[in-house]
């Protein structure tokens, strides 16, 4: 019996030391803020000579969209140094409206950086005679 008293007791002290600990609070609380989360996007297609493709993509929140040109390759995955035109604007029509524009060679690093706002966006690859046939490419397209 002096077993069950001993826990009683305990639980009674551990229950006074919890509840001298719960007076007022004089921190004060954080509001926790929303981190940006980026979005990763790939195009990926085939090509001609002289030819042109478009890919269309959402900007959650305004903010960076950096667009690279990955991977220029045959048909038979063979890779090229190639020079390709990579622009970023907006949809029209069938096609895209460019406002931005580089020349750019596979590459890991983004060739084009620009600031966007939330809405709907596109990347244009194009080539400018560079081209003897049809070739493979990968474009990365990071944004918010």
């Amino acid at each position: 019996m002096s077993a069950s008293l001993w826990s009683c007791g305990g639980a009674a002290l551990a229950t006074a030391l919890l509840l001298a600990g719960c007076g007022s609070n004089s921190t004060t609380p954080t509001t926790a803020t929303a981190t940006s989360t980026e979005s990763t996007e790939f195009y990926a297609g085939a090509l001609d000579p002289r030819g042109s493709g478009f890919y269309s993509f959402t900007v959650t929140q305004s903010g960076s969209v950096r667009v690279t040109l990955t991977n220029l390759s045959t048909t038979r995955f063979a890779p090229l140094s190639n020079t390709l035109e990579l622009g970023i604007g907006t949809p029209a029509g069938e096609g895209c409206a460019v406002t931005e524009r580089v020349t750019a060679a596979p590459a890991l690093n983004a060739h084009l950086v620009s600031t966007r706002s939330a809405g709907i966006h596109c990347v244009e690859v194009r080539d400018r005679g560079s081209l003897a046939s049809q070739m493979s490419f990968i474009i990365r397209i990071t944004h918010p």
